[in-house]
């Protein structure tokens, strides 16, 4: 992931911009992203709006970037 600038942080990743329009988010502790990549990919299946995942290795999943209001706001 070269040229990647921070983009966001949470409790347990940080998620970075990628210079293509895609997003890399990463497990600070490095727990594998596989199972939350494939639920991400069974709900879109189901017609749920969430980021295409592009790949996933190790902690670290790479996906669309989607620009909007966050859980967190939407909620408020």
């Amino acid at each position: 992931m070269d040229e990647t600038r921070p983009l966001a942080s949470g409790r347990d990743c940080e998620v970075f911009a990628l210079p293509d329009g895609r997003v890399a988010r990463s497990y600070r502790d490095g727990r594998s992203a596989r199972a939350e990549a494939e639920l991400i990919e069974q709900v879109r299946a189901l017609g749920y709006p969430v980021p295409r995942v592009h790949e996933w290795h190790g902690g670290t999943i790479v996906m669309e970037r989607v620009d909007g209001p966050t859980l967190g706001e939407q909620l408020l």
